[in-house]
């Protein structure tokens, strides 16, 4: 499987790289390791004078993942050390970018060395539905996912470019096609070798076209289906349209899980809207969590100004830039 990730269009030519932390008189002797992938990301500093655009700016970040210190070597401060080793490789190496991982072991060990916890919360039901067709929507294929990613990716720049009443920088993964087809990689490996099919639904939309959600399934231990990317470029609905369109498009998502003999689905992050069109689509079922020990968002900044919530706005962040 890692081979088989290793060779999508992200992560080929250099997209993702091994890290490792030797003792030079024992250059065989692994410590501790981690890997990195490279991304495309987004970045708007609010301009001095408030009430102006902001100038959004493309520039590289990269995801920790897999960090890992075998048994016999804990305890020696080796991760500590890789990271902060790391850390200052990257912002040498890329000074206008940022980092980001995403903590299994809580909030303050990677807070102390400078990767900052950020909103961290999801909403979980259990996968419900009938056969019946969800009213307003259409499913997604692979083929319709590209020029979707172009309107999203317009959608959050202009979004990032909006004035605001906070001085705070606003940073984004830019949710393009092969960072989506990265994920469903993996779900198809998987799919493949445990249900003997390849999934071939990508995600829900409605029939204007202006509201879509773009999921993978996760076939292991936790048996979900992720809402790796949920988009709203609608604008001038009723609470009351809006919220029945959300609906809809949740229900489309529960009815897939159950199809597949998932059991739950979950969606990062989500706003009001989503949340009330969750409660109506699935009742008390609904969950909202607010994780503290696993998937903790934690960014770090290549500047020396702050990676705090006090000092970024982390738009779009939700389960498609995890890796």
């Amino acid at each position: 499987r890692e081979r088989v990730l290793a060779s999508t269009q992200l992560t080929r030519n250099g997209g993702i790289s091994s890290w490792v932390l030797i003792n030079p008189a024992d250059p065989h002797k692994i410590l501790s390791s981690c890997e990195t992938i490279k991304k495309d990301a987004l970045i708007s500093e609010a301009p001095v004078n408030s009430g102006r655009a902001s100038m959004v700016r493309r520039v590289t970040a990269h995801a920790v993942g897999s960090v890992f210190t075998p048994t016999e070597q804990r305890g020696n401060g080796y991760a500590a050390n890789m990271l902060r080793l790391l850390a200052e490789t990257m912002k040498r190496g890329n000074p206008a970018g940022f980092n980001v991982l995403y903590s299994d072991i809580g909030k303050k060990f990677y807070a102390k060395r400078g990767w900052m916890p950020h909103r961290s919360s999801h909403i979980e039901f259990p996968a419900t539905g009938s056969d019946a067709t969800i009213p307003g929507t259409n499913y997604i294929r692979s083929a319709d996912v590209a020029s979707l990613c172009i309107r999203d990716i317009s959608a959050l720049k202009d979004s990032l470019s909006r004035p605001c009443d906070h001085f705070r920088t606003k940073v984004a993964f830019v949710p393009d096609y092969q960072t989506m087809e990265w994920h469903w990689t993996r779900e198809e490996f998987v799919g493949l070798v445990l249900r003997k099919f390849k999934p071939e639904i990508k995600g829900v939309i409605t029939t204007d076209g202006k509201r879509w959600m773009i999921w993978c399934r996760d076939f292991g231990k936790t048996s979900q289906l992720y809402i790796i990317r949920y988009v709203n470029l609608s604008s001038g609905q009723d609470d009351t349209e809006e919220e029945e369109q959300v609906s809809n498009l949740i229900r489309a998502a529960g009815l897939e899980a159950r199809k597949w003999g998932l059991q739950k689905v979950t969606l990062w992050n989500p706003d009001g809207i989503v949340v009330k069109a969750a409660r109506r689509a699935a009742g008390l079922f609904v969950r909202i969590i607010e994780r503290e020990t696993d998937s903790i968002c934690s960014l770090m900044m290549h500047h020396d100004l702050g990676s705090g919530v006090d000092e970024i706005d982390w738009e779009a962040n939700e389960k498609f830039a995890w890796c």
